[in-house]
């Protein structure tokens, strides 16, 4: 019995030491593929980069590239990623050939059998492709569109980034919509395709308007990302269509379903410097207490020049208010380099403010004898 054991035991150390020399090996073996893969990689980055740059300084014509993309298919990926890198960091004609090399079919093609494919992972590398592009020919277009329908909705996002390149702004408008349908999206999310609707092309802008005026009146759209449509809208200076976002504004039912609404509309109104933005939110201190409306309206006021404005900025000092605020409505006045306006004066204070709020204004705009009689 006790040889058996002493048996069994040799053989049981003898079996760990043959897994641990395995074990060894797998991972020198492991680790010396990934050096190899690193160092081939960082190789053919050198190589690559200067065949970049020799494009750009006209010392290599695109269709070598094309030629040597197609003679090193593997070579696809990393070069897109470079190309991207550099026009990342260009202006002018720079950036404009590296879009012009991206749009080559042998970069198209590729991508576009990606975006076909049944896994997520290449449909999502196909569509960062694409995402890049500041132009898609109506054929891409149709081939990037089905995926707006997709049941990941991380595809559906990469896919309506990538529509915002189309010069069509009906194109542009479909995609934001399928995006805003899912009220999972987040609004960074919505913001970051919001940020690519608007083009350059002033012609565009009243169409653009129009249709991000229909999406947000869409009640088959989440109110907050209508919400941030309207938002977007001032951000983006859609002034044309300011008198719409006033109207909205007057005829939107006060109830607390819409009260975030309401605040992104009057934030919208004030980024366009809309003077009758001043007297929705006198019409509306009458019956809102919403601390979001008011935070909204002090921005807008800020935002707003002019006497009215300014006088009613003022007015979120009273003690009426909660603390929080009323010291952002001092902060907003603080900000706005009240002293440059001789017509303020002490009868803009409510009888109410609070008496310490008042003095650190003047502390802050280091003027003691600014509004002397308070």
């Amino acid at each position: 019995m006790a040889s058996q054991a002493i048996d069994l035991l040799w053989i049981g150390i003898w079996l760990l030491g043959c897994i641990t020399s395995i074990l060894i090996i797998v991972a020198i073996f492991t680790r010396s593929v990934k050096k190899w893969r690193a160092e081939r990689r960082e190789s053919r980055k050198k190589e690559y980069s200067t065949i970049l740059i020799g494009y750009l300084t006209g010392n290599i014509r695109m269709d070598k590239i094309e030629q040597f993309i197609e003679n090193h298919p593997d070579s696809i990926g990393l070069m897109f990623e470079l190309s991207n890198e550099l026009q990342n960091n260009l202006r002018g004609n720079d950036k404009q050939k590296i879009q012009k090399l991206l749009s080559l079919p042998v970069f198209i093609n590729h991508y576009i059998r990606l975006i076909e494919s049944r896994s997520d992972k290449k449909v999502l590398r196909g569509l960062i492709f694409f995402r890049e592009l500041e132009w898609l020919a109506r054929g891409h277009i149709q081939k990037i569109r089905p995926l707006l329908n997709h049941k990941e909705r991380y595809i559906v996002h990469a896919a309506a980034i990538a529509i915002m390149a189309s010069e069509d702004v009906k194109d542009r408008a479909y995609a934001l919509r399928s995006l805003c349908r899912n009220k999972d999206v987040t609004r960074l999310a919505v913001y970051e395709v919001l940020y690519r609707f608007r083009k350059r092309d002033k012609e565009q802008w009243l169409d653009e308007g129009k249709h991000l005026t229909l999406l947000i009146t869409d009640p088959d759209l989440p109110i907050s990302h209508r919400t941030s449509i309207a938002i977007a809208m001032g951000g983006m200076g859609y002034y044309y269509h300011a008198r719409y976002l006033l109207d909205l504004l007057r005829n939107t039912p006060l109830d607390d379903k819409n009260v975030p609404f309401i605040a992104g509309l009057i934030e919208s109104l004030g980024m366009l410097h809309h003077p009758e933005t001043i007297l929705e939110i006198q019409r509306l201190l009458l019956s809102v207490n919403s601390v979001l409306i008011l935070r909204a309206s002090i921005h807008a006021l800020a935002k707003i020049d002019g006497k009215e404005g300014i006088e009613l900025l003022f007015h979120f000092l009273s003690q009426k208010y909660d603390l929080q605020i009323q010291v952002e409505a001092a902060i907003h006045i603080i900000n706005i380099d009240i002293l440059a306006y001789e017509w303020i004066s002490e009868t803009f204070i409510p009888d109410d403010a609070n008496p310490e709020i008042i003095r650190q204004i003047k502390a802050e705009i280091g003027n003691e004898n600014f509004l002397a009689g308070v």
